[in-house]
C-alpha cells in the first residue's frame, strides 16, 4: 500500500506540473491572440486612414486640374476676344460723325 500511495502522490504531483504548463501555455496563447487582434485592429485603422488620405489627394488633384483647365480656358477666351477686336486707326479715333 505504501508504494501505491507514493505512486498516487507522484502521479498527482506530475498532473499538477502538467496542469501548470497547460495553464502557462493557455495564458501565452491568449496573450498572443490579444496582441494579434490589437495589431490587426491598428492595421485596419491605418489602412482606412491611408485610403482616406489617398481619396483626399485624388480629390485635390482633380480640383486643381479643373481650376487649371478653367484658367487656361479663360485665358484662351480673353486672347480670342482680344484678337477679334477691330483695330482702330489713330486718325479715326477722335473723329465721330454724330458730333
Amino acid at each position: 500500500e505504501r508504494v501505491s500511495r507514493r505512486t498516487r502522490h507522484h502521479q498527482i504531483y506530475l498532473n499538477q506540473k502538467q496542469d501548470e504548463k497547460f495553464y502557462q501555455n493557455l495564458n501565452n496563447l491568449v496573450g498572443q491572440y490579444e496582441q494579434t487582434r490589437l495589431r490587426l485592429k491598428a492595421s485596419v485603422k491605418l489602412e482606412k486612414q491611408r485610403k482616406d488620405v489617398l481619396n483626399i489627394t485624388i480629390e485635390h488633384i482633380s480640383n486643381d486640374r479643373k481650376r487649371h483647365s478653367l484658367s487656361i480656358n479663360t485665358k484662351q477666351i480673353k486672347q480670342k476676344n482680344i484678337q477679334k477686336l477691330p483695330k482702330i486707326n489713330p486718325t479715326e479715333q477722335y473723329t465721330n460723325s454724330k458730333i
